[in-house]
C-alpha cells in the first residue's frame, strides 16, 4: 500500500512537472512569435521609409537636372553581325547587334559620316574577341 501512495504521489508530480514545462514551452513560443512579428514591422517600416525616401524625396533636383539637360541627337548604325571567338568545341556562334549613337546635335554627323567605316571596323574588332561564355 505504501508503495502504490508513493507511485501516486511520483505520478502526481510528474504530471505537475509536464504542465509547468508545457506552460513555459508556450511562454517561449509566445516569445518567439512576439520577436517575429517585431521583427516584420521593423523591417516593414524600415523598406517604407526607404521607398519613400527614393520615391518621393528630392524631386526639385531631378527637374533640374531634367530642365538643364541639353537636347541629343541618336544616330543607329546598321547591324552588325559577326563570329564570335570559338571556346575551342568547333561550334561557331555569331552575335547580331543594333549600335547607337549618342552625338551632341546632328551637325556632329557631317563630322562622323566619313569616317562611319572606321567606327564599324572598330565595334567589329571589338565584338570577334568576345567569347560567347
Amino acid at each position: 500500500m505504501a508503495e502504490e501512495e508513493i507511485k501516486q504521489a511520483e505520478g502526481a508530480q510528474d504530471a505537475d512537472g509536464e504542465s509547468e514545462q508545457g506552460e513555459q514551452a508556450e511562454v517561449k513560443s509566445k516569445k518567439k512569435l512576439f520577436i517575429i512579428i517585431g521583427a516584420a514591422v521593423l523591417v516593414l517600416l524600415l523598406a517604407g521609409g526607404a521607398a519613400y525616401f527614393f520615391l518621393f524625396s528630392a524631386p526639385d533636383e531631378q527637374a533640374e537636372l531634367v530642365a538643364s539637360a541639353e537636347p541629343v541627337f541618336f544616330y543607329d548604325m546598321e547591324q552588325i553581325t559577326v563570329n564570335l571567338a570559338s571556346n575551342g568545341d568547333g561550334v561557331q556562334k555569331f552575335l547580331k547587334i543594333s549600335v547607337s549613337l549618342e552625338l551632341e546635335n546632328e551637325a556632329m554627323m557631317e563630322i562622323i559620316t566619313p569616317r562611319m567605316v572606321r567606327i564599324q571596323d572598330a565595334f567589329q574588332v571589338y565584338l570577334r574577341e568576345l567569347r560567347p561564355s
